[in-house]
């Protein structure tokens, strides 16, 4: 009799145990198809479960990591990864998807270290495909100084996700940028942040190639980012690893001194706000100002209209200041007959004129400032706004 019940309790385990292998395998499976829809809160929700239930199962503690990555929560994702790591420590696939996780939280040295002995291993049982053994050696050789080998091997076309293509470019644009291709480093970069835009590593570099090119507020925006990821190396970067290719004095806000502009005043129009219709709910006029303001306190448009007298270049002056969210300032694109033309970081509490040139032909044309990261990187408590008071627009002095 006793044989029997030992016998019933087994089998009760055994169906039990089926059915709760079931249940993560139909959540993990569910949390994957969220995944793929974009629908990532969803697929967090579904993954957790099937990771809580079943602590070995690496497509679903991978899927769950990836989720969170592209929510932005990249601590979350590192941590995750790291505890399934570190309940199945030879499980190889996943301490390579953390090595290359290293990289995007701007750590190329403890990347380096990672990939080193999934190299090292025998051909027959390599985690790594023939292009990620590619990156893996782009990644080590960079480590090492070796950054010509590392451009070799970069430049070469692989089959590579999504994710490893924006640490190639990623690399890529760093190694360019070492070797003075400035141009061909800064659309590396770009293409890279494209892909995930939070890799304070990369800003703190395109903020330096920005600054080479000259163009000082594109810098600051890379700059402050790279700082909202509380990336300590940004100064670094900057300061001392850039301080013998012609960067005279980096400091708070990239801010330099513009070349004089020559301004003819036979034609000047000024543009206020006492009289602007304004949005409701997106603007609004500001209290207390000497100069009639506006505030955007929404992702926003300015649109004016005005006869231009003859075809040549004008003077756009912008004044505007802003408030920030989480070291971000408000970022605005000036637009000229409906084609972008210029990008403006509006950095500082305090007005500012912020000048550029423009060609005009003769007759109607239309000027648009377009505020446009409100939403970006919010820290909580923190309200980004952009405020502009004037704006003047004068025929250049020929």
């Amino acid at each position: 009799m006793r044989k029997f019940w030992i016998t019933i309790i087994v089998l009760v385990l055994i169906v039990v145990s089926a059915g709760y292998s079931s249940r993560s395998f139909f959540m993990r499976n569910k949390g994957i198809f969220y995944f793929n829809k974009g629908e990532y809160e969803k697929a967090i929700q579904k993954l957790e479960t099937a990771v809580l239930r079943r602590p070995h199962d690496y497509p679903a503690a991978y899927y769950l990591s990836m989720a969170y990555w592209k929510l932005g929560d990249y601590p979350a994702a590192e941590k995750s990864l790291a505890l399934f790591i570190k309940n199945n420590r030879a499980n190889k696939k996943a301490i390579k998807e953390m090595a290359f996780l290293q990289f995007h939280r701007g750590d190329i040295i403890k990347s380096a270290e990672m990939l080193s002995p999934l190299l090292a291993e025998p051909s027959k049982i390599k985690v790594l495909s023939t292009g990620e053994q590619s990156l893996a050696k782009a990644i080590i050789d960079f480590e090492q100084g070796r950054i010509y080998a590392a451009l070799n091997l970069l430049e070469k076309p692989q089959e590579l996700s999504s994710e490893l293509e924006a640490v190639r470019l990623g690399l890529l644009g760093i190694a360019c940028s070492k070797v003075n291709l400035l141009e061909k480093s800064r659309e590396a970069l770009e293409d890279s942040l494209k892909i995930f835009g939070d890799n304070p590593l990369l800003l703190s570099h395109l903020a330096a190639v920005y600054l080479l090119r000259g163009e000082p507020d594109e810098a600051s925006y890379c700059y402050d980012c790279a700082r909202a990821l509380d990336f300590v190396d940004a100064d670094l970067i900057l300061r001392d690893e850039y301080a013998g290719k012609g960067i005279g004095g980096f400091f708070d806000g990239c801010t330099i001194s513009a070349p004089a502009l020559r301004y003819d005043t036979s034609f000047q129009k000024q543009i206020t706000f006492e009289h602007y219709p304004m949005e409701k709910d997106i603007m609004s006029l500001v209290p207390d100002e000497k100069v009639p303001a506006v505030v955007l306190f929404k992702n926003a448009r300015l649109g004016f209209n005005l006869t231009a007298p003859a075809n040549g270049e004008y003077i756009v002056d912008i004044e505007a200041r802003g408030t920030p969210s989480n070291l971000i300032w408000p970022r605005a694109g000036v637009l000229v007959n409906g084609i972008f033309q210029k990008r403006l970081y509006i950095r500082g509490k305090d007005w500012r004129k912020y000048s550029m040139v423009f060609f005009l032909t003769e007759g109607e044309n239309s000027i648009d400032f377009e505020y446009n990261n409100d939403s970006e990187r919010l820290a909580k408590g923190q309200d980004r706004n952009c405020l502009v008071r004037r704006i003047q627009i004068t025929r250049k002095a020929q």
